[in-house]
């Protein structure tokens, strides 16, 4: 009876020490996700972008990890919502005004709101992605939306001036979505181009000017295009940025992982604003620098770029 006993307490101690080593193994499981981004990994929306991702890889302790594709090479901007669905990626980025399976979210982007840093993130996306007919349009294509990164106004960048509406006249202006319809009110033409084709379409004169964020000039590497450049501060239309998952997968994360993806959304339209306060002016001395060391024959670009990889801001 005694031996019986024995058998059966050493047989619970393995039992019990399977199980631990069980829930440790599952608990230390790696998750890798697939991110996409139509943005090149470059300027100060890439940091937004990398510093939310950064945050979850962080909070997980190492469990979650994103091969991170960027510049649409694993989905095209304007394929994004649909391929995402599909499974292509497990989380992306989204601007709504080059999706057309989510229409009712471009309503943050109509001309004329006055939409800005401060109100685009924690107020105005959060605001309208909790109501059904929005969220039905994600349940529609498969996504769930995980958190917001924010906005920002698009100012006109041009060739040449323009300072009156009879400078806009005939000019032709890369722009997306309804932006198109007051430009052509004003005596615009509107010209739609993805973001990766404005450098060589402004280059080629194929366009006057781009409606694009401020602070796409860096990341677009608009600065480089050959001719003098006008910046003009309209404050035209706003973007608002979404982090979205297939719904598969997110369904398939734990639950204390979930949690993590949740804490630190909480957070990020927050750290979008900061992130944006800081580095806007910023990029302003950022450019005149690299243009002034590559008049001169220097590697400006390649030395700006390894300083803010160095500075943990790249």
């Amino acid at each position: 009876m005694k031996r019986i006993y024995i058998l059966m307490l050493v047989s619970m101690a393995v039992f019990a020490l399977v199980a631990v080593d069980y829930d440790k193994g599952f608990a230390q499981e790696q998750i890798t996700l697939k991110y996409s981004a139509w943005t090149a990994p470059r300027g100060v929306f890439a940091n937004t972008c990398n510093t939310y991702l950064d945050k979850i890889e962080k909070l997980s302790n190492g469990r979650v990890k994103f091969e991170r594709y960027w510049a649409g090479t694993l989905i095209p901007g304007k394929e994004e919502v649909a391929a995402l669905g599909k499974g292509v990626a497990d989380i992306a980025v989204v601007v709504c005004k080059f999706q057309s399976r989510l229409s009712l979210m471009q309503v943050a982007r109509l001309p004329g709101l006055g939409i800005t840093l401060e109100t685009a993130g924690p107020i105005i996306a959060t605001e309208l992605a909790k109501m059904k007919p929005i969220q039905d349009q994600f349940d529609q294509n498969n996504l769930k939306l995980v958190a917001i990164n924010g906005g920002e106004p698009e100012d006109l960048i041009s060739s040449m001036p323009i300072r009156t509406l009879d400078d806009l006249k005939g000019k032709k202006i890369r722009c997306i979505g309804a932006a198109g319809e007051t430009l052509k009110a004003l005596g615009g033409v509107p010209v739609g181009l993805s973001s990766s084709e404005m450098f060589e379409s402004f280059e080629r004169g194929v366009v006057d000017g781009v409606l694009s964020p401020f602070t796409g000039i860096y990341v677009w590497r608009l600065h480089d295009v050959a001719g003098p450049k006008y910046l003009n501060r309209i404050r035209f239309v706003s973007n608002i940025f979404y982090f979205m998952m297939n719904k598969d997968s997110w369904q398939r994360l734990p639950d204390d992982i979930k949690g993590i993806f949740e804490k630190a959304a909480e957070e990020q339209p927050a750290e979008f604003i900061r992130i944006y306060k800081s580095n806007y002016e910023a990029q302003v001395a950022w450019d005149k620098w690299v243009k002034d060391q590559e008049k001169k024959g220097l590697p400006g670009q390649e030395l700006l770029d390894k300083c803010l990889e160095l500075c943990g801001a790249k």
